[in-house]
């Protein structure tokens, strides 16, 4: 609360906005942990929206045509792309994890078992625990992938960063996504 007070001093519309909003909305120890992001926002309506836009002249039947056959390709595209993975990690993950792991580099980690570590940074101390899969902030509980202090854990102890990431954030998970099959309709004059 007390970084709250000073952004007032900062910007006075901006800390409106969150005391209206309220922190539970904001802040991430207030997130579903079900939800595996470690960002809240809806650029999704507004993508979908945007994609979607071409169509809004047709009548809704030809309009639902045109999005059902734009929504078939993505997925085919997508799911063919996935298949031919080499990887258990998707990319992206793979470049999170990546930024992580640089970010960790100039930390140093005190065993206390082959499971509990302390990290320090700068003045700071983390408890990271491997075998839970948790960490003081809950950021990798949260996000479901090992945030820069567990990560320096995962690199100093030689495992595989991969082990540790939540099985939504997989190839395996990305491939479910888009195995579903969105069924062919005949020609609407029919």
């Amino acid at each position: 609360m007390e970084k709250i007070l000073k952004l007032k001093n900062v910007n006075e519309d901006v800390y409106n906005y969150i005391i209206k909003v309220g922190l539970l909305h904001l802040a991430l120890h207030a997130f579903d942990m079900y939800v595996k992001s470690d960002f809240a926002i809806n650029n999704i309506t507004e993508s979908f929206n945007v994609w979607v836009d071409k169509f809004r002249v047709f009548h809704a039947l030809s309009m639902m045509e045109g999005i059902r056959r734009k929504m078939m390709k993505m997925m085919i595209k997508r799911l063919q792309d996935a298949r031919s993975w080499y990887i258990v990690i998707p990319h992206l993950v793979q470049m999170k994890l990546s930024d992580r792991q640089d970010e960790a580099r100039f930390m140093t980690i005190l065993c206390a078992s082959d499971k509990e570590f302390e990290v320090k940074e700068d003045v700071k101390f983390y408890i990271v625990n491997l075998e839970t899969q948790s960490y003081d902030c809950g950021l990798w509980e949260l996000s479901g992938l090992p945030c820069k202090h567990v990560m320096v854990v995962i690199t100093t102890t030689r495992k595989n960063p991969s082990n540790f990431v939540h099985p939504y954030l997989t190839k395996d998970a990305y491939l479910r996504t888009y195995n579903h099959v969105i069924y062919l309709i005949s020609d609407q004059e029919q």
